[in-house]
């Protein structure tokens, strides 16, 4: 009788032993997933759900030459431009050239962002402040993989 409550209970501490380690082992997980490390200075960039939200995310990183932030938010011909932007700050660095970044008071402000959309379809226009002139910024986004992305971004005439 006593070597079966001494298995059941060693039994029963080996279970919540591996839970408990399982539980830890993917909150560890989540923790490094969302923040940078020693060995790896780079955060996981968190993507925006929304249409708004993705718009502003790809405009004011755009603005400000940031094109990393915007690679997995972009789509289309304008995925590979951001591509080429990226590839032309590589080749630069090499170099030893300077990227040039723009200071805060050089990047444009975002007024207000509306968006249109159907399906995984939409269009949003983005209206901006630079140097005292607004102006629209009309970007066309779809949705891939439940991922909203800007397919095209151009200044409105």
């Amino acid at each position: 009788m006593k070597s079966a409550t001494l298995r059941l209970c060693l039994y029963f501490f080996v279970v919540v032993f591996c839970v408990v380690s399982a539980a830890c082992k993917r909150d560890k997980t989540k923790k490094e997933n969302a923040t940078a490390t020693a060995a790896d200075p780079t955060p996981t960039i968190v993507l925006p759900e929304t249409p708004v939200e993705v718009v502003k995310m790809w405009e004011s990183n755009f603005d400000k030459n940031e094109y990393d932030p915007i690679l997995p938010i972009s789509a289309g011909e304008n995925l590979k431009y951001v591509i080429s932007l990226i590839e032309t700050d590589k080749m630069a660095i090499e170099k030893g050239l300077p990227i040039e970044k723009p200071t805060p008071g050089q990047v444009p402000k975002i007024i207000q962002i509306t968006c249109d959309t159907d399906g995984d379809k939409g269009e949003c226009i983005c209206l901006k402040e630079e140097n005292g002139s607004r102006y629209n910024v009309k970007s066309v986004i779809v949705r891939e993989n439940r991922q909203w992305k800007v397919l095209k971004s151009e200044v409105m005439d």
